[in-house]
Order: structure tokens, then sequence, then C-alpha cells
């Protein structure tokens, strides 16, 4: 009788939903035995049958067969493999696939030699890992660890290959060649569950690319950036392209320094300058889980060092709290769903999913971590009970959380085995919702329904206490908003195209790109938070209007004008309606919302009662801009005192007329008012400048005429001035008299 190790270890395994499919496994598996190849084929011939003949190696592939079309595959692929994991223990063989992989770091010739050691390499791990979880051998954190683990390695071995490809090249120099990621300046930074050593089953792995511009010695190093941008992408196609022998990690790029606008590799100052200027809500919590995965782990760990600040606020002020609810409100908003409807739920990102959890954790790291460092750690369960020891949270909530944790992730690994799937969302079929149920062990789906009900409720309450007083962001009756992270949000893009825009992709694309403070009204953090504490009736309003879409660009280049957003943006948090005048001026009338873009404070006029009564006489008026030019030093102060005037007075006959508070022909008369009195007003500061250097002309009388529509007092906003300069010389007079004539 062979000695199937393994099959002691196994504590518990799932019942097969698909007996159909066990019997034509067991077919394929015997003649995949049969056509092995293999050089001691008899003996493999024998021990494929005696699994078949003991009772709990036949139950284990019948497990398989019956539940997982992946697994199943893989037992096919290699039934040499698989027979001796039953022989042995699977950490044993884990230790193996890893050892035998580094032996190789210096050995591959080509991509594809290394592409195709790496997707063997990680066919095998994946059913190890299935097969000890499965049958309950290792524990949440042991599988989670050794897939983050593995991924490490795939990264360390790609990047190390692709530093010697480079070196021979000429592109760039090693400083260690036998090691070549040591000291190399290429920093591979782990983010989301990888930095965290909890990498799910058939999870992508979330990279940043950064390289040390002081530490790469290279030819050319005008063209460094290009080269790395190279590297990168010949990285991610070793791991990512799908061949026969499949593929090894998806990678995603996306959580880097604004992505919509930076190269896929980065230098680290760049990333450091970002952080420290724009870094948003999000990614201070997403930085929480970074770890130097690959490449010069050194360097890595500086630059995480260097973030600390960022990541970390020392005093728990006003602003950190905000940023920290921001964070809350829109993943409450995000999460709203039916709970009691487990068919096609998403685990992760629905209420009380996945990341319910791991954000109650990451939310009170954020509050506290700069206080306590032992409240740093990037893993959840072990965030959950430094929390409870340090008394951030009760013993119950930990509990409860701890549970829900462990099982949603046992769920999301199990339905991700079944085809290799980086899926979140239960089945919505029944018979698939029946095989997720047996091969999680359940008797029946009622019951596995039931404790997807109540783990989700359990997550759901404790997630809805944290600040449950913060205000929505949501849209009564359309839906909720959310525009952190690096992907959009289908919640969000639902809710867009409920509204009435007809381009929701660019729609929220273009709100995501205000969290990057691009502009300068949206360079500081407090203009940001603001903003976003607007963003519902923001979009109300601009939902609103003829043409959405067509407003929502305009706003944005109403905010790329702005000079500084905190003050304007303040106003309107405090003045709500000041939102409906914005939106019906840059629908309505372009011009005055350029204008108010390079003059905000003219805002705090529309706050007064006078704002919207007709113009005063032109007597006053008159006297209200000589007395402004009064102040003028000289001649420049005269001309940007008198456009300045100009523009504010054209502004508020313009939303006069927009709320229609004056009629047209009304309109016409004040802006032809306003253009006679600027060039009444101007005429003598002017004349003036021209005798303080050309002197006087003895005699000589001046004059201009307005034609056109300033002539007849028909004025709009746009018009010109049609203007005649006349003089008289009585005198005949040839030069002014001055010192230059």
């Amino acid at each position: 009788m062979t000695n199937f190790k393994l099959i002691k270890l196994l504590h518990a395994l799932p019942t097969p939903c698909d007996l159909n499919a066990v019997e034509i496994g067991i077919e394929r598996w015997r003649s995949a035995i049969r056509n092995s190849g293999n050089d001691n084929q008899n003996n493999l011939t024998e021990i494929g049958e005696a699994i078949l003949r003991e009772p709990k190696s036949r139950d284990l592939l019948e497990a398989i067969f019956g539940n997982s079309f992946y697994l199943s595959q893989c037992v096919i692929t290699d039934p040499y493999f698989f027979c001796n994991l039953l022989s042995s223990d699977p950490n044993d063989v884990a230790m193996m696939i890893m050892r035998d992989l580094k032996n190789k770091r210096d050995s591959f010739s080509s991509d594809k030699e290394l592409m195709q050691s790496l997707r063997i390499a990680k066919r095998q791990m994946s059913l190890t890992i299935a097969i000890a979880d499965i049958g309950e051998v290792w524990n949440l954190e042991k599988i989670t660890r050794q897939l983050s683990e593995f991924a490490d390695l795939t990264l360390s071995l790609t990047a190390s290959y692709l530093l010697r490809v480079s070196a021979s090249q000429g592109a760039l120099k090693l400083k260690n060649k036998n090691d070549p990621e040591k000291d190399s300046g290429l920093v591979i930074i782990g983010m989301g569950k990888l930095g965290a050593f909890e990498l799910n089953y058939s999870s992508d792995i979330d990279l940043i690319i950064l390289y040390d511009t002081k530490k790469f010695s290279s030819k050319f190093p005008d063209k460094l950036q290009i080269q790395l941008v190279r590297l990168t992408q010949r990285l991610i196609r070793i791991l990512s392209e799908r061949t026969s022998d499949g593929y090894v990690f998806r990678t995603d790029l996306r959580l880097r320094p604004d992505p919509s606008s930076t190269p896929i590799a980065l230098s680290v100052i760049a990333a450091e300058t970002y952080y420290e200027s724009v870094g948003q809500n999000w990614e201070r919590a997403a930085m929480i889980k970074a770890r130097p995965v690959a490449g010069d782990k050194e360097c890595g760990k500086e630059f995480l060092n260097n973030l600390k600040p960022f990541i970390w606020r020392r005093s728990l002020d006003f602003a950190a709290i905000q940023d920290v609810h921001s964070i809350i409100r829109q993943i409450q908003d995000r999460n709203s769903g039916d709970l009691m409807n487990a068919e096609g739920y998403n685990i992760k990102l629905g209420s009380g999913g996945i990341r319910d959890i791991e954000f109650f954790a990451q939310t009170l790291q954020l509050i506290w971590g700069g206080r306590e460092p032992e409240l740093r750690s990037s893993r959840t369960i072990n965030t959950l009970q430094d929390l409870l020891a340090l008394r951030h949270c009760s013993k119950e909530t930990a509990k409860d959380l701890t549970e829900s944790y462990k099982f949603l992730r046992r769920v999301e690994h199990r339905l991700q085995m079944i085809n290799d799937e980086q899926t979140h969302i239960l089945p919505q079929v029944p018979i698939e919702f029946n095989r997720l149920a047996s091969f999680l062990g359940y008797e029946s789906s009622e019951s596995f329904r039931s404790d997807i009900h109540k783990y989700l409720k359990i997550t759901h309450n404790h997630f809805s206490k944290l600040f449950s007083n913060n205000r929505s962001l949501s849209v009564k009756g359309k839906g909720s908003f959310s525009f952190t992270g690096g992907d959009s949000d289908p919640a969000t893009l639902k809710t867009i195209s409920s509204m009435g825009f007809k381009d929701p992709n660019r729609v929220d694309a273009t709100v995501r790109s205000w969290h990057h403070g691009r502009y300068r009204s949206l360079r500081t953090n407090r203009a940001r938070e603001i903003l976003t504490e607007l963003l519902p009736d923001l979009m109300k309003v601009i939902s609103q209007t003829p043409d959405p879409d067509m407003v929502l660009l305009g706003f944005d280049k109403f905010l790329q004008g702005l000079p500084a957003g905190v003050q304007l943006f303040a106003m309107i948090q405090t003045n709500p309606h000041l939102l409906t005048l914005l939106a019906k001026i840059i629908s309505m009338a372009p011009r005055l919302a350029v204008h108010l873009s390079s003059q905000p404070s003219i805002i705090d006029c529309v706050l007064t009662p006078a704002f919207f009564e007709k113009l005063p006489p032109v007597e006053e008026l008159t006297d209200e801009l000589n007395s402004t030019i009064n102040h003028a030093r000289n001649i420049e102060d005269v001309l940007n005192f008198t456009r300045r005037w100009t523009h504010d007075k054209q502004f508020q006959v313009g939303v006069q007329q927009l709320h229609m508070l004056i009629t047209p022909a009304e309109a016409a008369i004040a802006y032809s008012e306003i253009a006679e009195i600027t060039l009444s007003s101007m005429s003598a500061p002017i004349f003036d400048e021209f005798i303080s250097q050309h002197g006087n002309v003895k005699g000589c009388e001046f004059a201009i005429l307005a034609l056109g529509k300033l002539g007849s007092r028909e004025m709009t906003a746009q018009s010109d001035l049609d203007l005649v300069f006349i003089y008289r010389n009585p005198n005949e007079v040839t030069a002014s008299i001055g010192d230059r004539p």
C-alpha cells in the first residue's frame, strides 16, 4: 500500500456536486497517466490506481473533479506531480517548488524559458495550496502568506532576469552581477493584498514600479525612463501573458501616483513629490499595506520610510479626521445593497463584505496610527487584535469582524478555485450556487445562504456604527458616488447615468482627475476635501441643466482657471444656492464663467442684496470707478483696476440678465454705460501719463466719438467698441512742450 502522507493530514473534504463530472474526471485521470510519458510509467500507473482504491484519496479526487474545473485540469495536466503531492506534506512540497525556482535563477536564457518555468511552478503551487485549503490542513494566514511569498519570488526572478538582460545589452550596468537586484535602484512595491501577505487564490497583484536615478548606472541616462518603462512592460508580459501553460499573475499598475498621466515606471523623487503634495485619502490607506517585494528592497524600504509623515499624521487634527470621514462616507454610500439576496452578491465590495472589514481596520489605523506605532500592521486580522489591545474597539467587534473576515475569505478562495477567476460575486444561477455551497462543505445551499446573510449583517452593523453621523455622499433617489481608488466604481457609473449624463465614463474620469491636484485650485488637501463634500449637490445641480455633460466640462474649465479653491468652495459650502448660480453661468454664459474663474472674489458681491438690483446712476458709478483709480500708484494699476471694475460690473449685469431681473434692452443700456464710464474715467490718467512723458500740446482739443452699438447704446456682453478719436489743433502746433516732445 502506497503511503499517502497528505491524506493523513486532511481534516475534512467537501462532497462532489457534479457526479457526472467525477466520472469524466476519473477517466481523464487514467488517460493522463497512460499518456504521461513518464520514465517510471508502470509505477505511476500503479500509484494512480492505488489512489482510486484508497477511500480518502479517492474522496479527494472526487471532491476536485466534482467541484472545480480548474483544479481538475491541474491534476490531469500533471498526474506525476499530483501523485508526489499525495505522498508528501504540503509544506514540504511548497518549499520544494520555491527552492527549485530559486536554483534556476541564473539559468534562464530567454523569456520563453522563464515564462514556462514560472507557469509550471504556479500550477503546482496552486494545486498544493488548494488541497491544503479544502482539506483544512492550512489556516487562512498560511494560505495567503504562501500565495504572497510565491508571488514575491516570481517577481524577484523576473526582475533579476530582466536586469541581467538589460545589462548584457548595454542599457545599464549592474553593481552586483551575482545578485542583479541588490543596489539596482529598481524598486517593486507590492500593494493591497500582496503587500500585506494576504493574496487571495486568483488575485491580481497590485504593483508600483519605481526607480532611483541616483543608483542607476546607464550609458544613456537621458533615456533612463524609457528603458525602465520597457523593462516594466516586459515584466508585465512575462507574468500576465496567457500561454499553453497558463499565466503566472495578472498585474495591475493603477495604484501608482496619478495613473492616468504618469508612465508605468516612475522615479522615486517624482513619487515622493506626488504623495507629499497631492496624495489622496485613499492613497494614505492603500500605503498602509505597501511593501517592497522585489528589486532593490533596501531602496524600497527607504522610500516607504520617507512616506511615513504622509501616511501617519502625528497630530489628530480636524483635517485628519475629515480625511478619514471622507473615506468612510464614500465606502458607506457605495456599499448600499440588498444584504438578504445572496445570489449575485459581491462579497468583497458589497455592504458587509471583505472591503468593509479592511476599511474598518484601516480607518482606525489612520486616526490613531500616527500616535500609536503599534497600530501600523498591514494585516487585517492583526490590526483588529491591535485595535482591541489598545481599546479602540470592543472585544465583541474584534471577534465578530475577525470571524466574518475568515469566513468571507474562505468563500472567496473556494469561489475562485472553481474556474481560477478573479471574482468575488456569488453565482446567480442556482446550479452554480449549489456547486459553491457543496465545495465549501455545506449539505444544502440554504445553510450556506444563511451563513452568508449572518456574516454580512454582522460586518455591516459594526461598519455602520463607525462615524455613523457622517453626512452622506449620495444623491437622494439616484444612488451613491465614490471617486476614490484607482478604478471606476460601477455603482458610481450607474448613478451618473441615472442622473442624465450621456458619457458616465468621461464624467467619472473628469471628477476623478480633480483629486489628483493638477489644477492650482485643487493643490491643497483642504480644497479637495471641501470639493468632495460638495460633489453630491454639484452633480445634482449640473444634472438639472439642459446639457449636463457640457456643463460638467465647463465646470472643469472653471476649476482650471481658478487661482485658488478653498475660499470659493467654503463659501459655496456655506451658501449652497451659489451652486445653482454657478451652473447657470457655466451653461448659459461661458464668458462670465471665465471672468468668475479669474476673479473668484467677485462671488462675495453675489451674496449682497444690491448685487441683484439695477446698477446705480451713471454719476454714482463714475464716482465709484474714479475712487478706485485714485488708489493707483502708476498707470499699470490704473489699467488693472479699471479692467477689474469693468468686468465685475459686466458680470453683475450678465447675472441679472440670466435671472431675467432686467430686460435685454435694459442690459444693453447698462453695458453701454459701463463702457462709457470706463472710457471717460480712464481718459484723465492716460492724458496725465502722456503729459508727464511728452508734455502738453498747447491749445489742442481731443474727443472720443462712439459709433456702432456703443453710439446707439445697444451693447451686448460680447460687443467691441467702435471708436473714432478726433482732435482740433487751431494754433497748428507742431510738437508738444516737454522733455520728449
